[in-house]
């Protein structure tokens, strides 16, 4: 579990981990990595992804103190945010990979684009995989985005669906997209919009679940 950073009578508080083991037992671990201005982005296989307003983000292991900075991609964007960033591994290729939504904070919630940035683990630079459709990439955030099995999720609007959004999956080995229109469904005659309605991309049993509110 992590706490963000909190400000209470003008005084900052660092952000905060509680880890489990095996048995549930929870432990409060301060960890110095842990840096007053740290947010969570992602986390995967007990590596975490942390953002702050540097010039660099954060792979930390919490519960060995370890962590490197990764330098963000040159091309600075208005209003940087947690949630563009997110973080997955390929269980073949064993590589971890950091991915990045250009979009510009005025955008929120939505943005956008035609384009993800990638970085893999590793390497020294990030790369831009553009998406092969014209339908863009419209990056919904409150819903989020998960790791499932090597590949990356997330909601676009969709105009065509019944629910008002599609699913995308990113193949963290291949790199390509992929749009997994959901069921059709009688919404009483209602049309939803993402930007309208409480939508939750989540896993469950190694499996992609999408629920609506």
């Amino acid at each position: 579990m992590f706490f963000p950073r909190e400000s209470r009578s003008k005084k900052l508080y660092p952000s905060e981990a509680i880890l489990f083991d095996e048995d549930w037992a929870p432990s409060s671990w301060n960890a110095s990595v842990i840096e007053p201005d740290d947010l969570l982005s992602a986390s995967c296989n007990g590596l975490v992804c942390l953002y702050s307003d540097k010039t660099t983000i954060k792979i930390a292991n919490l519960a060995t103190g370890e962590f490197l900075h990764l330098a963000k991609p040159e091309k600075k964007l208005k209003g940087d945010h947690y949630r563009f960033y997110n973080f997955g591994f390929h269980p073949v290729t064993k590589e971890y990979k950091v991915i990045r939504f250009p979009c510009e904070r005025r955008s929120f919630p939505v943005g956008s684009v035609n384009f993800i940035q990638v970085y893999t683990l590793g390497d020294d630079k990030w790369r831009n995989v553009r998406s092969p459709k014209a339908q863009t990439l419209d990056y919904e955030m409150r819903p989020g985005v998960i790791n499932v099995g090597g590949a990356m999720y997330w909601l676009v609007d969709d105009k065509e669906s019944s629910w008002g959004c599609t699913v995308v999956s990113f193949d963290l080995n291949e790199e390509h997209f992929e749009w997994i229109r959901m069921p059709t469904i009688n919404l009483a005659g209602s049309r939803c919009h993402i930007s309208s309605c409480t939508f939750q991309v989540t896993e469950v049993d190694g499996k992609v679940s999408s629920n609506r509110s």
